[in-house]
């Protein structure tokens, strides 16, 4: 089996790759697997349209709330002036 972090042939039974040190990730079916630099890559689940949505409504009331108070500051300190 090859390192999946160097991808330099180790033994089949190997947890750790002895030329680089990375740790070799079991399969569901418990055993190692060794795809090296030439395996898939894992992917990452898509978040759905609807998160995506709601996380830009959320970062923009955040933005429009800090400028709020931001412009309310500088209007109380240019007064107490």
């Amino acid at each position: 089996m090859f390192c999946e972090g160097c991808g330099k042939n180790i033994p089949d039974n190997a947890k750790f790759c002895h030329h680089c040190g990375q740790k070799q990730w079991e399969s569901a079916e418990g055993e190692l697997q060794g795809s090296g630099a030439q395996g898939k890559e894992q992917k990452k689940p898509e978040r759905s349209l609807e998160s995506k949505v709601a996380i830009g409504i959320l970062i923009a009331v955040v933005v429009i709330a800090a400028l709020y108070f931001f412009i309310d500051g500088l209007s109380k300190f240019s007064n107490s002036l």
